[in-house]
């Protein structure tokens, strides 16, 4: 994706981020929740939409959900599961700069 590409930064609001640490197996699940403005959600779906791509290729992903509110189209959630150690998938996130948050 090259620059004109990029979602700016007030095309969404993240609402919210919550990764559950699967005590059975190896893994873990990325639950997120973001708010776009309505009339910008047609474009975030094109913008998105490699990086979707790109992230169901991954060996390790086991399946990738996205939902879209009916009450509130703005409103997109999904989950991603992974068979993968947390630490291990943080740590090559960061190294590769796909990841850009602090993991503490």
């Amino acid at each position: 994706m090259d620059n004109q590409d990029t979602l700016p930064p007030d095309l969404l609001s993240l609402s919210s981020t919550n990764i559950c640490i699967m005590a059975s197996t190896p893994g873990f699940s990325l639950q997120v929740t973001i708010y776009i403005d309505p009339k910008d959600v047609e474009r975030w779906f094109e913008l998105f939409k490699p990086v979707f791509d790109h992230v169901i290729d991954e060996p390790e992903c086991r399946f990738f959900e996205l939902y879209q509110s009916f009450d509130d189209p703005g409103t997109i959630s999904w989950v991603e599961n992974w068979f993968v150690v947390f630490f291990s998938f943080a740590t090559v996130t960061t190294s590769s700069g796909e990841l850009d948050t602090d993991l503490r």
